[in-house]
């Protein structure tokens, strides 16, 4: 895909230098909470009431970092010393602004680079972690992590690209399930 809008790229000022690559188009019905903790595309989770707004029951309403480990918690991570690549695991980074808390939210990748939805905006991959930091973001400062299996490993390592090789699978699946069925 293409670049992102100088405004959007100029809010990330060490983005441009570290790479990224853009993966997807403009999508204001999900944010980075609901790519990072489901790759849910179909809401916005955030705390609040407003239409087409997701958030976990029994978790606080507050946009401090904590709240939003415990968003994490709550599907299976805990919390873990940095954001370096583990066998076996999927990890995520909070972002966090001295004085206000929560600002965003990152996931790695099999290959431990990192992929970032931004607010309505694009989602990115990027080479690391420090490339969003930034006023907006401000830094990483919680990781989690949850055990994931190989199979799960590897079939997100696709889901995140076009939806031409889930349907290629699907369909091979459904052959085979038809000629044993016969």
């Amino acid at each position: 895909m293409s670049r992102l809008s100088f405004a959007l790229e100029s809010r990330f000022p060490k983005l441009p230098a570290a790479g990224y690559k853009v993966e997807s188009k403009k999508d204001p019905n999900y944010n980075c909470v609901a790519w990072s903790a489901k790759r849910d595309q179909t809401r916005w989770w955030e705390p609040g009431t407003e239409p087409g707004f997701y958030w976990p029951e029994g978790i606080p309403t507050d946009y401090s970092v904590e709240t939003f480990a415990a968003v994490f918690q709550e599907l299976g991570y805990v919390i873990c010393d940095d954001g370096r690549l583990e066998d076996g695991f999927e990890k995520v980074a909070l972002y966090g602004i001295e004085g206000w808390g929560f600002a965003h939210v990152s996931h790695q990748l099999p290959d431990g680079s990192w992929a970032s939805k931004l607010g309505p905006d694009e989602d990115i991959e990027h080479g690391s972690l420090e490339a969003l930091e930034s006023d907006d973001y401000g830094s990483p400062s919680v990781f989690l992590k949850r055990w994931v299996s190989r199979l799960e490993l590897h079939q997100r390592r696709y889901s995140l690209r076009s939806g031409r090789y889930r349907r290629q699978v699907k369909v091979r699946i459904v052959r085979k399930r038809r000629r044993r069925s016969v």
